[in-house]
């Protein structure tokens, strides 16, 4: 039998992020003693003290820290629980809005729009290209209904916002690329040093998400909106990391660059965030649609 209230944990959840029974008042629009009386009958439902009381000052205990973690987790899936069941009472969906990575293909985007649309021929999809940080923020605005973003290996969230899901798609392999006649392709394999002289061409969404930092190796790095702009660069002078694809591939005017410090390929991966308080089978499928397609596309 459940010894303990919702109210209770948000309480405790609330003292225990604000550091006193005021503030976590103050944050919640309650007052002091609901907050208080909250607390205290968690203790005494548990049979265990969560915070150490001295003057206006509180120190969760060690027991308190374990279970702060429970609770975080509880009040996520209760908000998860609380969106869906607010979905159940709308309209069902058939118009979206899908935030893309600049990584990723043409052909990648209109595989998932058909696959999506025989499944549920009424549904339209919108395709609109979004940094990392604007998708997640247009997510939680709803102006946005799922995104395809970079991931991010230095980010120290690992479960996402309140209200959004969030599920990894895998990686797309990519290759160095420079025009055919590019004095690089002389000295092939390269090295990093190789790179330092050279311009790089890079993704908006690479600069923005902070890759590019992590892997400068070039002193002059400059900034293009779209896969075919850089490739238009490319063909001039300079370097740059693409996704490899058939198109890039059958480009006379460039050429892969073999570099001895690649093992095997550079890749970017992607995480396809969708929202919790949206139901309906359109919109299943098209996440079902994206996860299959990002799948066999770039994995089989």
């Amino acid at each position: 039998m459940i010894q303990y209230t919702l109210d209770q944990i948000i309480s405790f959840s609330l003292v225990a992020d604000h550091g006193s029974f005021a503030k976590a008042a103050r944050a919640s629009g309650k007052d002091r003693t609901t907050i208080s009386e909250h607390v205290s009958n968690l203790e005494i439902a548990l049979n265990t003290e969560l915070f150490v009381r001295g003057g206006n000052k509180l120190i969760i205990t060690k027991q308190g820290e374990k279970l702060l973690r429970w609770a975080r987790a509880l009040l996520r899936q209760a908000q998860g629980l609380q969106s869906f069941a607010d979905s159940l009472s709308l309209p069902e969906k058939h118009h979206f809005r899908i935030a893309i990575d600049m990584h990723l293909p043409n052909d990648f985007i209109l595989d998932v729009d058909v696959a999506a649309r025989e499944l549920h021929p009424f549904s339209t999809l919108d395709w609109i290209y979004r940094s990392r940080e604007q998708a997640v923020e247009e997510l939680n605005d709803k102006t946005l209904d799922a995104a395809i973003i970079l991931r991010n290996d230095q980010s120290q969230r690992v479960v996402p916002p309140n209200g959004l899901m969030a599920c990894y798609l895998g990686e797309v392999k990519g290759k160095l690329y420079t025009a055919i006649d590019s004095p690089l392709q002389d000295i092939s394999p390269i090295n990093f040093r190789d790179l330092a002289d050279s311009t790089r061409y890079l993704l908006q969404s690479t600069f923005e998400s902070g890759i590019s930092e992590r892997a400068a190796f070039s002193g002059r790095q400059v900034v293009l909106n779209g896969m075919d702009l850089i490739v238009k660069f490319v063909e001039k002078d300079g370097w740059a990391y693409l996704p490899s694809n058939s198109l890039l591939d059958k480009n006379p005017k460039i050429k892969v660059l073999e570099a001895n410090f690649l093992n095997v390929h550079w890749s970017m991966g992607h995480v396809l965030m969708s929202r919790s308080d949206i139901s309906g089978e359109p919109y299943q499928a098209l996440l079902e649609s994206i996860k299959d397609v990002y799948k066999n596309s770039f994995y089989s």
